[in-house]
């Protein structure tokens, strides 16, 4: 483990992690960096990277470039606006990914595609216009978006009656049946959402 945290660095340059085979946890929080440049993590056996607190402004595509084996990457609490769409392309074993606390307001289509492995993207307290249903791998178990006005679009408005639906129609054919009902007049019934 490198533990980094609490420092002044401002710029990780090219190659400062580069081959490091022993190290899996590196810990680069609360300090002033504002550039991670390519290739920093060429050939790095890192499994957790802590980069929160920072001034990151985006993510770009080759920032992460060779750190395959990463599966838990902190980005909260930095300034980053945008994710490039292939930006975590070469880091298929992420699990766990935090970009919480920054100012994105959406993200592109198949950003995380290649994650077949990952259970939560917390996307909490940015500025998102929408959910970005396009963006997830359907394997991802949990996105968070607490503290987010989006607004749904209308397939996934509609995915949702469906679903509504389904648990309410589920629900009153589970529910004992009353001798009464027919005194109460008809109940109505769930709409069929069309897509």
């Amino acid at each position: 483990m490198i533990d980094l945290s609490n420092n002044r660095i401002r710029i990780i340059k090219n190659d400062t992690f580069t081959n490091l085979s022993s190290i899996k946890q590196l810990y680069l929080g609360e300090n002033r960096i504002a550039d991670v440049q390519d290739n920093s993590f060429l050939n790095c056996s890192v499994v957790v990277l802590i980069l929160e607190g920072n001034q990151l402004e985006e993510v770009r595509k080759e920032m992460f470039q060779g750190a395959g084996r990463l599966q838990q990457l902190s980005l909260k609490d930095n300034r980053i606006r945008s994710v490039d769409p292939n930006a975590f392309y070469n880091n298929p074993a992420l699990v766990m990914l935090d970009l919480g606390r920054n100012q994105l307001m959406d993200l592109a289509p198949a950003t995380f595609l290649s994650q077949l492995n990952m259970l939560l993207v917390d996307l909490s307290h940015n500025k998102m216009l929408r959910t970005p249903y396009s963006a997830f791998n359907r394997r991802v178990v949990t996105v968070l978006l607490q503290g987010e006005r989006v607004f749904l679009n209308l397939c996934g408005w509609l995915e949702f009656l469906k679903i509504a639906c389904f648990m309410f129609q589920r629900t009153r054919s589970s529910a004992p049946s009353e001798s009464t009902s027919s005194s109460r007049g008809p109940v109505s019934t769930c709409p069929t959402a069309r897509t």
